[in-house]
Parts: C-alpha cells; sequence; structure tokens
C-alpha cells in the first residue's frame, strides 16, 4: 500500500484528489516479531556442532564479529582490512541501499579463526574454494548449518538466521549501554529510529531502576524484609500512632 499512498499523497498535494479512501485501506499486515535472536545455548549448540577449521565456525565468526548482513557477507575479505592508529580494522560500504559506511576493529574470535584458513580472496568459500556467487547460496547454506545443530522448529525448519545474529548483538550492545549514534555507526544505520528499537527498551529499563533506587533513598532504604502477613492489630496500633 505504500506505492498507491504515496502516488495520492503527491496528488493530494496539488489539489487533486482531496480525501482519497485509498488513505483509510488497512493492510492487513500482522506482525510476526522478527527474527529470534541467538541466545547463549543456542551459540554454544551450534559450536559444538561445527568446530574449529570449517568454513560453518569462520562464517558464525565472521557473522558474530562483524554483525552485518547475509547480503554483505560473501563479499568481504582481506581487502577490507584496514590498519587505524595499529589497530586492526574490518570496514565496508554495506550493499543496501540508504546505509553507511562501517568500520569496526578486527574482533579476536575471527581472527583466531582466520588462522586456521588458507588466504583468498574472500573470506567465505564453498566446498570447491571458490567465493560463493551470491548472498542467496550462502544463506541457503546458513539455512543447512543451522538445521544440522539441531536448532529448528517443529516443522524441522531452521528458527535461527545470520540476521538473528545481527539482532542480539544489537540487543547485548543496547544492554550494556550502546547510545543511538554508536548503534548507527556499528551497523551501518542512518535513521536513529532504527537504534531505537533496542535502545529504548533498556534505556526505559535503566530509568526505571535508577527511579527505585531514588525512592529507596528518600525512604531511608532499603526497606525491611517483610516476614510473614501483617496483622489488622499491628496496622490499627500504626494508624493510632
Amino acid at each position: 500500500m505504500k506505492a498507491p499512498r504515496a502516488a495520492y499523497k503527491w496528488g493530494e498535494d496539488r489539489k487533486y484528489p482531496a480525501n482519497s479512501p485509498v488513505f483509510e485501506v488497512e493492510s492487513g499486515h500482522k506482525a510476526k516479531g522478527g527474527a529470534t535472536s541467538w541466545s547463549a545455548k543456542d551459540v554454544e549448540k551450534f559450536l559444538e556442532t561445527h568446530g574449529p577449521r570449517t568454513m560453518v565456525r569462520l562464517c558464525f565468526c565472521l557473522a558474530y564479529a562483524t554483525h552485518g548482513r547475509i547480503g554483505d557477507a560473501p563479499f568481504l575479505g582481506p581487502d577490507n582490512e584496514a590498519m587505524h592508529d595499529d589497530v586492526r580494522y574490518i570496514e565496508w560500504q554495506l550493499r543496501k541501499s540508504g546505509s553507511a559506511f562501517v568500520s569496526i576493529p578486527f574482533d579476536d574470535m575471527l581472527a583466531e579463526e582466520l588462522e586456521n584458513h588458507e588466504t583468498r580472496e574472500t573470506y567465505l568459500a564453498t566446498e570447491y574454494g571458490r567465493p560463493f556467487a551470491a548472498a542467496g547460496s550462502l544463506d541457503n547454506r546458513v539455512r543447512k548449518w543451522i538445521v544440522a545443530a539441531g536448532l529448528v522448529d517443529d516443522d524441522g525448519k531452521a528458527n535461527r538466521s545470520q540476521h538473528s545474529i545481527r539482532k542480539g548483538v544489537a540487543e547485548l550492545m543496547a544492554a550494556n549501554g550502546a547510545t543511538e549514534y554508536e548503534l548507527m555507526s556499528a551497523f551501518g544505520w542512518t535513521e536513529a529510529k532504527t537504534a531505537g528499537i533496542y535502545t529504548k527498551k533498556f534505556q526505559r529499563r535503566g530509568a526505571a531502576k535508577s527511579a527505585h533506587q531514588r525512592a529507596s533513598g528518600a525512604q531511608g532504604g532499603p526497606w525491611p524484609e517483610i516476614r510473614g502477613p501483617v496483622s489488622v492489630l499491628s496496622v490499627s496500633k500504626t494508624r493510632e500512632n
């Protein structure tokens, strides 16, 4: 519905047509909550299935270290590495339209796993040693690896993805106090509202905790521990006092 609404909005700004019914049409779309983030147990189970020196392990390390999109992963390689102030970085321009350039420090876990693999044009390669031709072929392979690790739904389909790694890292950063601008820089987002999806939840939790501490301090807290129900008699005496 975005396309017809945009077209009719363009016309409405030019006095035609007025109050079009197109703006009253409901999409009927029901959000499913998005990708499910990887839990610590998910990661442990996956890495126990796929050990070091495998392309599967390298793919996971790359996804976690860069928290990038599946569309960028097949094309990252040594040419994306750079040194800034004697610190090793990995940097690239996200392929998704409207995304920003990303430059982040190289992750130790990724660096260690790369030592187990020969240097090639791209970090990831097929079983024939060639780069993945497209993101779709890598995505299909990732789903098979996830299924092999037993991370599936009731239908036997993969219930985790590379995108859910990206989502999980964003939540982890936000939970540890990352600001919206920091998330925007790390993930290549150009709008604060995207980062705000992650920071809002944890900022509210932190604000609630701070407010609770202030209330406890004002009352000379912490409150004494209550052991069992308070009797009616004791309440009456308190009121008299």
